[in-house]
This record gives structure tokens, C-alpha cells and sequence, in this order.
């Protein structure tokens, strides 16, 4: 990588037992000096998630160095062990309610808004098949809208947690308390949209910590030969304990050295 590259162009001259295009060991009076010249806030792996493996071991480089030339620094992994971690995961199960749009009238009479009325909506199975829990509804290819309300603990509030909707058959729309919070459609995804997982990371100021949220999706079934709706579960989790510890970052799948070679 070009970025690589630059970096490893040589400015120790010499290359000894204690030194190299990288690191150089010299002598200091009764102790010494170790100059490193990469450094983990070279990689912004933010912008550029392929530099994640290069940026942590980069960090591992200049923390096995500060070790072994003494530095040492207490740890808290026995109290992390010891401590009683709170759920980060919210399983938004029970209490949907669901209604067929086939005239598509919902978004101009704001069935997505945080207080419409949805007395009329029918009681709804999450995750299941709208077309399999309704009869009137087998065959239909269409909008059909999904709605639930739950209270949420603080602690998720407190931590920027993140809205899974799961798969859904075939394109979604996603709206918290009143506001959109994106969509996956035939427009931004014209290939697997029905595929593509549905992730939102939430404002915790948008969240009501003493009171209820109101979840809306809108679906759009194109498939009538297929079962529709929320196919998946749908849940809010929170960063995981192990990011409050001496984890670097947090672990995706792209992280998975065995991801494309299962031997």
C-alpha cells in the first residue's frame, strides 16, 4: 500500500543488531534511547478500514517496546472479570402492529410519524412473514408498514447503541420517533437489497430515556411468490463490555483472518 511505502522509507542510515529502517536503539549515559517511527495515529483506519490490522499492531509494537524497556502500567482485567456487566443487547420483540398500504397513502398521511393514531393496525408477528399471518395478504406484492413502541434502559441510551432491523424481503425504510433514519431500497442498493443488513447508530439525544419510542419500517414487497415483511430480529444492542477494557477497537467482520479461508 502506498501509504505503507512511505513509511518505510529508511531514515536510520546504518542498519545494526539494535537498529533498522524503522527502529533504532542509542545509547545514553547508564540507560538508552529507542526512537520508533511508526506510531499507531499514522493509520486512520476510519477512513481507510483496511489499515485496521496494520494501526493495532502498531499499537502492539509500542506497547511491547514501552515494556521492555520498563514502563509498567496497573491493569483492571481482574476487577473487569469480577464486575457485573449489563445486557447490550435489546430484543424489540412483542408489541408490533402491522397494516397493508396497497393504495400508498401512508407516507403523505404520516402513518411514520411518532403520534399518528394505529388503533387500526392489526397485532403483528416480529420476525415472521406478513402474507403467512394474514390470509387476505398471500400473494400481495406492496407496502405494508410496521410499528412498535418499547422503553429502552438508560445504560443503552447512554452509550450511542445501534438499531438492527435485520433482513428484510424486500426493501425497507426506517423511521425513530419521527425521524428517518435511512433506507435500503432498489435506489441505493439495486442489487441485494434485500440482502444488505439494516444499521443505524443512534443519537442518544434522540432517544426518550423516560418515556416510549415508537419504531417505524415501512416495507416494500416486490417478490409475491416469496414471503415479505421483517424477516429478521430486530434489536438495539450497546457497545460490548470488552470496548471499556484494553480492546483497541470494535471487531467486525473484516477482522476474521479466516473470513474467506476456512482451513
Amino acid at each position: 500500500h502506498s501509504r505503507t511505502q512511505k513509511l518505510a522509507v529508511p531514515q536510520f542510515v546504518e542498519t545494526t543488531t539494535t537498529s533498522n529502517e524503522l527502529l533504532k536503539s542509542q545509547a545514553s549515559g547508564a540507560g538508552g534511547v529507542v526512537f520508533c517511527q511508526i506510531a499507531p495515529w499514522m493509520f486512520d483506519f476510519r477512513a481507510h478500514p483496511y489499515l485496521r490490522t496494520t494501526y493495532r499492531r502498531s499499537v502492539f509494537l509500542v506497547s511491547r517496546l514501552l515494556n521492555n524497556l520498563g514502563l509498567r502500567s496497573p491493569t483492571s482485567l481482574r476487577a473487569l472479570w469480577n464486575a457485573k456487566t449489563p445486557n447490550n443487547v435489546f430484543l424489540l420483540q412483542g408489541g408490533w402492529q402491522g397494516i397493508a398500504d396497497r393504495n400508498e397513502i401512508g407516507k403523505d398521511q404520516g402513518w411514520w410519524k411518532a403520534d399518528f393514531d394505529a388503533k387500526d393496525w392489526k397485532p403483528a408477528i416480529v420476525p415472521g412473514a406478513f402474507d403467512a399471518q394474514s390470509p387476505e395478504l398471500r400473494g400481495y406484492a406492496g407496502k405494508y408498514w410496521y410499528r412498535t413502541r418499547f422503553t429502552l434502559p438508560e445504560h443503552y441510551r447512554q452509550n450511542s447503541p445501534t438499531l438492527y432491523i435485520g433482513r428484510v424481503s424486500n426493501e425497507s425504510w426506517v423511521w425513530l420517533n419521527g425521524e428517518f433514519l435511512g433506507e435500503v431500497s432498489r435506489k441505493t442498493n439495486p442489487n441485494d437489497s434485500s440482502e444488505i443488513p439494516r444499521a443505524y447508530r443512534l443519537d442518544p439525544d434522540k432517544l426518550n430515556s423516560a418515556g416510549e419510542n415508537v419504531l417505524v419500517v415501512l416495507v416494500n414487497h416486490t417478490n409475491p411468490r416469496s414471503p415479505g415483511g421483517l424477516m429478521g430480529s430486530p434489536a438495539i444492542v450497546g457497545p460490548g463490555s470488552w470496548l471499556h477494557s484494553y480492546y483497541l477497537q470494535e471487531p467486525v467482520a473484516e477482522d476474521d483472518p479466516y473470513r474467506y479461508f476456512r482451513w
